[in-house]
């Protein structure tokens, strides 16, 4: 399954802070599904989206500084998955291939990018899961290099993660 966000639908978090939910599973607040991971894109600086579990794992990687001094934001249950942010700076076609049981979250970031047929605009992220696809055909959309920041997760017990729990 792949799910595209835009920009738009990012969830405002931390009030006057300007951060923005990317995306987090469960996606939706609900008693019976227990947290695991959520994505935010934050001001650089200390700032505090919402507390976070006992039981999590959370990683700013100033390495991952945005346009206008915003950073990437990963907390994840560490004894539900694991969770690792890295980089990607695409210069031209490069496919990628994903293990089944990992969910990605693709975010565009210094421009937009091609998966096949679908373009992802800065600031959006693009959600990968299941077998559909485990080939990503990535490529930025203009002739310059393109940064997309890569969130791989996976569950700690091995079984395919899935982005409704």
């Amino acid at each position: 399954m792949r799910l595209l966000l835009h920009p738009s639908a990012h969830r405002s978090v931390g009030g006057a802070s300007g951060g923005h939910e990317l995306a987090a599973s469960p996606d939706t607040p609900r008693p019976q599904a227990s947290w695991m991971w959520d994505l935010y894109l934050l001001p650089a600086g200390p700032t505090e989206c919402r507390a976070t579990p006992p039981s999590a794992v959370s990683v700013v990687d100033e390495h991952l500084t945005e346009p206008g001094g915003s950073v990437l934001s990963v907390r994840w249950d560490a004894a539900a998955v694991h969770a690792e942010l890295g980089t990607l700076t695409l210069d031209g076609r490069e496919p990628r291939r994903r293990p089944e049981s990992e969910l990605w979250v693709l975010v565009a970031s210094a421009g937009a990018f091609r998966e096949g047929s679908r373009t992802v605009p800065a600031g959006a992220a693009l959600i990968c899961e299941g077998d559909d696809p485990l080939t990503l055909d990535l490529a930025p959309v203009t002739p310059s290099p393109t940064t997309v920041h890569l969130l791989r997760i996976s569950r700690t017990d091995g079984s395919v993660l899935r982005w409704v729990p």
